[in-house]
């Protein structure tokens, strides 16, 4: 450890030593010259006016490997040194000299000759430079372009850490871009990530390489097509634009493009690691006070009743910028956990927002969720984190079950942990008492945006924190532990999603009778194909997945993702109910609509957790834009009209299923001819390996 900390050392600071070391080197040259020329015992006579310039010849010619002296001549000692110190000092200036304006042609030619697989990295920022900087460390490489000019210094910075960069590479530009550029691009590269800030930008990229493949007709034969692209977008609006797109190319499949959103990525991995969920079983399952709003005197009489007693989730966020708006969009997709929730205070899903801009809050999530108040109920604290105001408006409201903090500045938002975590606190001592308050067990989970900087400040936090402390606090959002390629490129969240609509897919086959096989055998094939004993490997498996994956189109996609934040949950869900009923009773019939409402009646557990499935589906509508329900069937995804229950008027898309109240739902003729799907929802996230 000690040996790599100052090898670290000196590279750090190489430069500072080389100009030390010359500098040393001149001064022992000139000393040491002077003394040889100056006394007659080692040079003989020299005429006293010519001194001055044979000593600064002799030292020029030190550093030029050709002393004035014959080797085995008597030197003085500084000149000796100085004979060693100057050649190796002008070998350093020449070789850096060298190195900083071959040393791109070299690594060009390092890696065509070694033929090494190569990522071409579209876009010059912090974190682009990061995903480069994590790759390598997996062994891959790279070579960077930049939308315009980089300074001199820091184009030798990046190449020191062998990334090659290209200036202005205008492939944004389909006019002017060079032809044989770009057909030399798809043979040198085998991936490309388009990492710029502007999407807009990116897409034109993107399009500039479909247009060319297109144009290409050997682009088929040498196997360009299907060229894997990962193209960075942030914005809602552009992302669907985009995909589109893309939707129209699949035909060709000229290039394989997936999407990543920086903020989403960390949102997904801070849910992935501590579900939204936990609190609210551990809440639950709890014998304790957890917090008055839970009546514990209730107890859970059957099933049905223990799951109106789940609470659903009080998730306040703290800073509505990027990051805040992409755990919003997890919140929403994931949905209300418990519908039918009997749990004070926790009927609905509760999101609170702090941020003291509360009119471009509003703004945004009218323009982006216009039938919010359909998923839960929205409140926001137009203030100063460190204001007074904050404490007397979270008085009002529920404890929150989770916290999440994502202000941009860091001292910001250690300021706000260490504020909300004593008033979680103070407050949960105010609903218990002092007595009882080392009875609840139940902790609020409180994540903040960090980088490794400040999460170093956190850990101090964890280690100051109260006996009494109510909070589990955790970082997020730190770009070297989420920019890897496997996040951006095959996230966890896309797999959980490619997997539950393969097991879908095959449980609607069942229902709709497989390949025309009477009922009794399809029943028994399909289902041994969803419990893996078809004669498939894994592998076989997972490629079919994939396959069916990405024949999807956007919504359906986004949908899935949607089941697969919840999966988890409901499996969760599963272990405290009775087991379902076997799915071949439910899926394998043809007793039509009535004969699935007769058997929701006889699993009152079962009815209750469809009604939930369907609850979830129509929340994730309502957060991908859709605004109501309309009858007709041909009307499904168009533009339309909805008169809310709130008297107001709102425009989006339409859907025939679309309805929120359950008994209403079973009423509707069409409606209830769905529900089955529902419970085919169900049974798809039953198991991990179905």
């Amino acid at each position: 450890m000690k040996e790599r900390s100052i090898s670290e050392l000196i590279r750090r600071n190489r430069k500072r030593l080389g100009t030390f070391l010359t500098a040393a080197a001149v001064l022992l040259a000139f000393v040491g010259s002077w003394q040889y020329y100056s006394d007659a015992a080692y040079a003989g006579n020299v005429v006293h006016d010519r001194l001055p310039s044979t000593v600064l010849y002799s030292v020029l010619k030190l550093f030029t490997f050709a002393p004035t002296v014959s080797v085995g001549a008597p030197t003085p000692i500084c000149y000796e040194a100085a004979k060693w110190i100057a050649p190796l000092c002008t070998g350093y200036w020449i070789f850096s000299a060298a190195e900083a304006v071959l040393r791109n042609r070299f690594e060009k030619l390092y890696r065509r000759i070694g033929r090494k697989k190569q990522t071409a990295v579209i876009g010059f920022n912090e974190e682009s430079i990061t995903y480069i900087r994590n790759g390598k460390k997996d062994g891959q490489d790279f070579v960077l372009f930049t939308e315009s000019p980089m300074e001199e210094e820091q184009r030798i910075r990046l190449e020191r850490e062998h990334i090659p960069v290209e200036d202005m590479w205008e492939l944004e530009d389909a006019g002017a871009a060079d032809k044989k550029k770009l057909k030399r691009f798809f043979s040198t590269f085998s991936e490309a990530v388009l990492f710029s800030e502007d999407s807009l930008y990116n897409f034109s990229v993107l399009k500039n390489l479909m247009d060319h493949i297109e144009s290409c007709p050997e682009g088929h034969d040498s196997g360009i097509r299907g060229f894997p692209c990962l193209l960075r977008c942030e914005d809602r609006l552009s992302e669907k634009l985009i995909t589109e797109y893309c939707d129209s190319k699949k035909g060709r499949a000229t290039i394989d493009v997936r999407l990543f959103d920086i903020p989403g990525i960390a949102a997904g991995e801070l849910f992935m690691r501590e579900p939204l969920y936990k609190n609210c079983l551990e809440m639950l399952k709890s014998d304790k006070k957890v917090s008055d709003p839970v009546n514990t005197n209730a107890g859970h009489d059957d099933e049905t009743g223990m799951l109106r007693w789940i609470p659903d989730p009080h998730v306040l966020i703290a800073g509505f910028g990027s990051y805040g708006k992409a755990v919003l969009r997890e919140v929403l997709l994931t949905g209300e956990l418990s519908p039918f929730s009997a749990v004070k205070g926790y009927e609905r899903l509760r999101i609170t927002i702090i941020d003291r801009d509360a009119r471009g809050a509003k703004e945004y999530i009218e323009t982006s969720y216009p039938r919010m108040a359909r998923i839960g109920d929205l409140e926001i604290i137009d203030a100063d984190i460190g204001s007074m105001e904050v404490e007397r408006r979270l008085e009002r409201l529920p404890l929150p079950t989770y916290t999440v903090i994502c202000f941009e500045d860091t001292g910001l938002s250690i300021a706000a942990l260490k504020k909300l975590r004593s008033f979680f606190g103070l407050r949960r001592r105010e609903l218990h008492g002092a007595a009882e308050y080392e009875a609840c067990g139940i902790t609020v989970t409180l994540a903040v945006r960090a980088e490794k900087g400040s999460r170093e400040l956190m850990e101090l936090l964890k280690m100051e924190r109260e006996i009494q402390d109510p909070c589990m606090i955790t970082a997020f959002g730190d770009m070297s532990d989420i920019l890897f390629r496997n996040n951006i490129a095959d996230p966890e969240l896309e797999k959980e999603a490619a997997d539950y609509n393969y097991t879908y897919t095959r449980l609607e086959r069942m229902m709709h009778g497989g390949a025309g096989k009477p009922k009794e055998d399809r029943a028994e094939s399909v289902c041994a194909d969803n419990t893996g004993e078809n004669g498939l490997n894994r592998y076989e498996i997972d490629s079919e997945a994939a396959e069916a994956w990405e024949k999807l189109r956007y919504e359906k996609k986004e949908s899935n993702r949607a089941q697969a934040r919840n999966r988890p949950y409901i499996r969760a869900l599963l272990k405290l109910l009775p087991p379902l009923p076997d799915k071949r009773e439910l899926l394998c019939t043809d007793g039509g609509t009535e004969w699935i409402l007769r058997k929701l009646e006889e699993y009152p557990w079962l009815d209750m957790l469809t009604a939930w499935e369907h609850r979830r589906w129509c929340n994730f509508h309502y957060a991908s834009g859709y605004v109501g329900f309309d009858p007709d069937p041909d009307k499904k995804g168009s533009f339309g009209k909805i008169v809310g229950e709130d008297g107001q008027v709102y425009y989006g898309k339409v859907h025939n299923c679309l309805i929120d109240d359950w008994a209403e739902m079973k009423k509707d003729a069409y409606a209830a001819s769905t529900i089955i799907y529902d419970i085919c929802a169900i049974y798809a996230c039953e198991n991990a390996n179905t």
